[in-house]
């Protein structure tokens, strides 16, 4: 016989404690006491190297970057013939193929994904870098692109701030590519959207 207040469902109590955690943690609410975010990159600072997975955070960005490596083999660079958009079609809309000119180091968008268009209000497909209209986002691109030009590394960034008025909040790869195995001639970037409870920085303010 039950007792008064009790609904004869106590077994299930630790299956439906379990369920509760695991929804909060999904919601957000499972992070640990104390447990400081995921810090985004300092937007004036270079980005990061990528050595391997563990150096990215998002799901898709590692599937992206695993893919591509296995790809890349022992060579030591991408070509741009290994980019085939029909194995990224998960992340079409972020990737972007930029054009490496040298003597002097110069920087032209070949192709740029929808989404850029929809995040920055402009089109940037055919744009050299030089002529790119706002000031702070034409800094962190060229300290990006020049970063993965010169240090020869794919490389990685984290943003989460507002860049002459536009909130960027993305985990970024950088991939240097080579046709001659030696000159980098173009780059490859994708990014993936992140998020980080981190304070919003404001660096052009």
């Amino acid at each position: 016989m039950l007792r008064s207040g009790e609904t004869g469902l106590g077994h299930l109590r630790p299956v439906t404690n379990e369920l509760t955690t695991r929804i909060k943690r999904l919601l957000g609410g499972g992070r640990r006491v104390g447990k400081p975010p995921t810090p985004p990159d300092p937007i004036t600072l270079p980005p990061v190297p990528i050595r391997s997975e563990a150096d990215l955070e998002t799901a898709v960005m590692r599937r992206a970057w695993a893919q591509l490596e296995a790809k890349r083999g022992e060579r030591p660079f991408l070509t741009r013939a290994d980019i085939d958009p029909g194995e990224l079609v998960s992340i079409l809309s972020s990737v972007g193929l930029v054009e490496v000119h040298h003597q002097p180091l110069r920087f032209r968008v070949r192709l740029a994904g929808t989404g850029w268009r929809e995040t920055l209000g402009f089109e940037a497909t055919g744009l050299w870098l030089h002529d790119w209209p706002h000031q702070m986002q034409k800094f962190v691109l060229e300290m990006n692109f020049s970063f993965a030009t010169t240090e020869r590394v794919p490389c990685r960034a984290r943003r989460h701030a507002v860049v002459d008025g536009v909130p960027l909040n993305y985990e970024a790869v950088i991939i240097p590519l080579s046709t001659d195995g030696e000159t980098i001639d173009m780059l490859f970037s994708m990014s993936a959207p992140w998020q980080t409870a981190a304070p919003l920085s404001t660096p052009d303010q």
